[in-house]
């Protein structure tokens, strides 16, 4: 017996509107026992065009919903095993016309309350795909360009920035091929001189310092994952839309998908949501304060790169959307924006790897998946969507991301990516 609580978990059955390769992280480090964001790497892909055809992909042949015959006992019982003695693991199984949730542990390592299929949790750097989004919904209304360069968004810092970043495309940005480093320490946003009040202040006084800074590769030529570049968007999107970056999130994405998320520690919203956990040594799992320094250290301005959090259930709707869109149902955006979006740029140097918009994509055995993974470290998030299968995943938990915690996440998604309905 471990001591928890089995969670409070449910299925949710949702009307629809209208691969594998184990993937290797980077992290940012706060200290030696935590770090800001765990960001998974995926595969190279590349949609095929058209010339002047319809844009549109097609609509994926019917497959076989399996999903709906799911019981929540099943990945119940693979969130208990993985999670072991932690605090808490959850999880969903979705379709493009299905989401079953579940749940298993507990709030919090000090108390007996469960952890329920509805809590809010953290998505870490899961949340860029949703920055992407936002610039996305700009680009359809005409205020941003896939093609505007820094030089062309901000003129007046042109004859300062450094002449390699000013011809950089703004989908460059966003795919990491900026050439920025990829500020993957915590050191290294320290160091950077910010001395104004608001964050949108801050985000432009980063975004001034970063185009100033020497690349770390040719820019537009090289795939590198780098922060910096979705802090650098998080201004793009408030120069655009003349709006703090966090209520611009709220009104082009959350709210028209009706989701709901917030940039924070979901204990911030009440003791009834999930603690984060630090893990100060193996199997000792430590809460950890809203108001803990530790924490509260991480610059908010850092917002667009990934410090989401939202319910279980919206981030299931949020999995449920993007597949819908991959089998030719888009929602919100045009299925053209949607296929840059989810576009590999390029690969990762000497990998079969790529990213593309807060996406990594990988093509195995003709079967291409989308997937992510994310962390604050106190909190960690992973997605894998198979279109092919007409299936996604998510799994997240609230404790400290340690290596076996890492591949927990992607160990539960395959489980859960292979689960089938009882006999």
């Amino acid at each position: 017996s471990t001591g928890f609580e089995v969670a409070e978990s449910r299925t949710t059955t949702l009307q629809a509107p209208s691969t594998q390769q184990e993937l290797r992280v980077k992290r940012i480090v706060i200290s030696p026992q935590r770090r800001l964001f765990v960001q998974g790497l995926a595969g190279a892909f590349v949609l095929p065009g058209c010339g002047g055809s319809d844009p549109r992909p097609k609509p994926a042949p019917p497959v076989a919903d399996p999903v709906g015959a799911l019981k929540t006992e099943q990945l119940k019982t693979i969130l208990a095993k993985a999670r072991g003695t932690a605090p808490g693991l959850a999880g969903a199984v979705i379709s493009d016309a299905n989401i079953v949730l579940a749940a298993d542990g507990k709030l919090s390592s000090n108390g007996d309350a469960a952890l329920r299929s509805d809590n809010w949790l953290h998505l870490g750097s899961n949340s860029k795909s949703m920055t992407a989004m936002a610039v996305a919904v700009l680009v359809e209304q005409g205020r941003l360009r896939w093609t505007d360069t820094p030089a062309q968004l901000f003129p007046e810092w042109a004859s300062n920035m450094q002449m390699a970043y000013r011809d950089i495309s703004l989908l460059d940005v966003l795919s990491f091929r900026a050439g920025f480093a990829p500020m993957l320490q915590w050191a290294e946003f320290e160091a950077v001189p910010i001395t104004t009040s608001t964050l949108t202040e801050q985000r432009l006084q980063y975004a001034k310092w970063l185009l100033e800074q020497t690349p770390v590769n040719t820019p537009g030529t090289q795939t590198e994952y780098s922060n910096a570049s979705y802090v650098l968007a998080g201004a793009i999107v408030e120069r655009a839309s003349g709006l703090a970056f966090e209520p611009s999130i709220q009104n082009l994405v959350l709210k028209p998908l009706g989701l709901q998320g917030f940039y924070g520690l979901p204990q911030e919203l009440g003791t009834d949501q999930p603690a984060a956990h630090a893990q100060p040594s193996p199997g000792a799992y430590v809460p950890v304060a809203p108001d803990d320094p530790t924490v509260q250290a991480v610059p908010k301005y850092v917002n667009p790169a990934g410090l989401l959090a939202m319910p279980v259930p919206d981030y299931a709707r949020y999995a449920q959307i993007q597949l819908q869109a991959l089998r030719g149902r888009p929602r919100l955006l045009s299925a053209q924006t949607y296929k840059v979006l989810h576009t590999a740029q390029g690969q990762i140097a000497g990998s079969s790897f790529g990213l593309a918009l807060g996406w990594g994509v990988l093509t195995q055995g003709g079967k291409t998946t989308y997937e992510f993974s994310g962390s604050i470290d106190l909190m960690s998030a992973y997605i894998k969507i198979s279109p092919t299968d007409n299936r996604a995943v998510i799994v997240l938990n609230n404790y400290d991301a340690a290596d076996p915690s890492d591949a927990v996440l992607t160990d539960t998604a395959n489980q859960l990516m292979a689960l089938k309905p009882l006999s």
